[in-house]
């Protein structure tokens, strides 16, 4: 529930207006619950799918992450 309704939110977000920035930080906050609760229960990949998610909610700010974690595939 909280991923879809994060990025139902995050949509809104993109239409602007005076409630831009709070769609925003809720989007992010909704985002943030489910990939805690996929992780609590073991399920790898909606969590996966959060973290994607996460990722275009904040615009990019995880291409470090990726990064780095392809150069740890790389190395292993």
């Amino acid at each position: 529930m909280y991923l879809k309704r994060g990025m139902v939110r995050y949509e809104l977000a993109q239409y602007g207006g005076s409630e831009s920035n709070k769609n925003q930080a809720k989007a992010i906050e909704d985002i943030q619950a489910s990939a805690k609760f996929f992780l609590e229960q073991d399920d790898m990949d909606n969590y996966q799918q959060a973290l994607s998610n996460m990722c275009v909610v904040i615009e990019n700010k995880c291409d470090p992450l990726f990064q780095s974690s392809s150069n740890v595939e790389k190395t292993n």
